[in-house]
């Protein structure tokens, strides 16, 4: 039984990879995407919806709280996690109903982080 359907958007290939096998492992359902134009063409091309965005900050092209931002434009009901190995910058308006993930993170926080973020 798939516990969530995750849009995974990293753009290092091998933390995307541990990622998503790790998540994968865990009965979740994994898209994955590079950068902020892949994810949001891979959100609106999904047979099923996507239930929550695990992205990271910074991404090639857009960043991720403005893919988040779109993505939530597009289906209100969306989780987001944002993920970062650096502080949110305090002047950015992030909604308050991200959550966040300081990288590096391990495997038990980002599971307990999906679990918050996808909770009704």
């Amino acid at each position: 039984m798939v516990k969530g359907r995750i849009l995974l958007v990293e753009d290092s290939a091998t933390l995307h990879m541990m990622i998503s096998n790790y998540l994968q492992s865990q009965d979740y359902e994994v898209t994955g995407a590079v950068d902020g134009e892949q994810a949001i063409e891979l959100a609106e091309a999904a047979k099923e919806p996507i239930d929550l965005v695990l992205c990271d900050i910074t991404l090639p092209g857009q960043d991720g709280i403005t893919v988040a931002d779109k993505l939530r434009l597009r289906n209100p009901e969306l989780a987001v996690v944002l993920m970062s190995g650096e502080r949110i910058d305090p002047s950015r308006n992030v909604d308050s109903s991200y959550g966040f993930l300081a990288k590096p993170f391990r495997m038990a926080e980002l599971v307990s982080s999906l679990t918050a973020g996808l909770q009704p």
